[in-house]
């Protein structure tokens, strides 16, 4: 089996703690979800009202072991 040359890291507080996970994962699905508005105006057009971002979610997985 060939060696991986990717890794994979959790950081956090601009990298002054992290975590290397022993397996790449298989899925990773980040999600970057606002709460903007967006308004219709007549005869203007649509404008986006711009929130406060929320809070990101970050999902990964990997190999499952059958028991």
């Amino acid at each position: 089996m060939a060696k991986s040359v990717y890794e994979f890291w959790l950081s956090w507080q601009q990298e002054k703690e992290k975590f290397r996970l022993p397996v790449l994962p298989e899925k990773l699905d980040i999600v970057f979800p606002t709460n903007h508005v967006n308004i219709n105006i007549a005869k203007q057009g649509e404008i986006v009202r711009i929130q406060e971002p929320m809070a990101r979610t970050i999902e990964f997985s990997s190999f499952s072991k059958a028991i």
